[in-house]
Formats: C-alpha cells, structure tokens, sequence
C-alpha cells in the first residue's frame, strides 16, 4: 500500500494500518499511551522513526506539498493540541526517561519542519508550563533535544 503522507493528513486516506486520522484523534488516553506506531503519521518528519520500522519518512517534494496545504497544516496544529491534552491530562511522563519524551521531540520537529517557528515554540512553550517546577526531573540531554527541534 503505498499511502501518501499528505493524503492522511488532509482525511483522504488511511495510514498503513488502516487508521484515519480522525480516528487516532479519538484514541483514548490509554492507546495512546500503549500504541507506538501513529506518532510518526501524526507528526511526519525526514528522519526515519528509529523504533517504528517502515514509517513514513517525507521527502521535501513532500515537505513542500504540506506546507502549502492549508488543511493538513490545520490538521497538525490540531494534532498538536491533542497530543498536548493527552500530555495534560497524564503527567507519569514528567520522569527521567518516558517515550513520550521522543513523542515531544517529534512534535516540536514536525511542526518547525511542516508549520512554522511560532508553532513549534508554541508547543515547547506548552509544553515547558506543564512541567512547570519539575523541569529538573527531565534530562538535561532530552531538554537540549526539544530546544534544538
């Protein structure tokens, strides 16, 4: 199945596991806890996923086709504030080493990569006020990954 990133983003097609993107957002918070294959759909960079083989890896024909795609970059942005009431609602992630540390860094990625710098810095914002007084309790290497995403 050769399924287009830009044609998931914008509700047209499925991703290889046969999820519309409408359905990852109703996810409940336990799937997206336990499910590791939808974050690279949901926030498509150039790098290859290092533990999800097979991923999407955009190409920048890709890139440029996105940006230019009024609904897919509304479809990130809104996948962004769902991935950030997930992150909200759920703070066993605010330790020294989660995956969703890697979810973040993603994120941050695809949205400077797809969107814009205000996205992105929107997000690390969000996401530095959520951990609010326990920012220690993230690593210092993990913290420099989102400041240079």
């Amino acid at each position: 199945m050769n399924v287009s990133v830009l044609d998931f983003l914008i509700k047209k097609e499925p991703d290889f596991h046969g999820r519309m993107l409408a359905d990852i957002w109703a996810f409940s918070d336990f799937q997206i806890e336990k499910t590791h294959n939808f974050i690279q759909w949901v926030f498509p960079t150039t790098t290859p996923s290092a533990s999800v083989t097979g991923s999407p890896v955009l190409k920048l024909e890709e890139v440029h086709l996105i940006r230019q795609n009024a609904e897919a970059l509304e479809n990130l942005y809104r996948s962004a504030e769902w991935y950030l009431g997930f992150l909200q609602r759920n703070t066993f992630w605010i330790k020294s080493h989660d995956h969703n540390h890697l979810r973040i860094t993603r994120a941050i990625q695809s949205l400077r990569l797809l969107g814009d710098a205000d996205e992105a810095d929107y997000f690390k914002d969000q996401i530095r006020e959520l951990i609010g007084a326990r920012f220690a309790d993230i690593p210092l290497r993990t913290r420099r990954f989102w400041e240079e995403a």
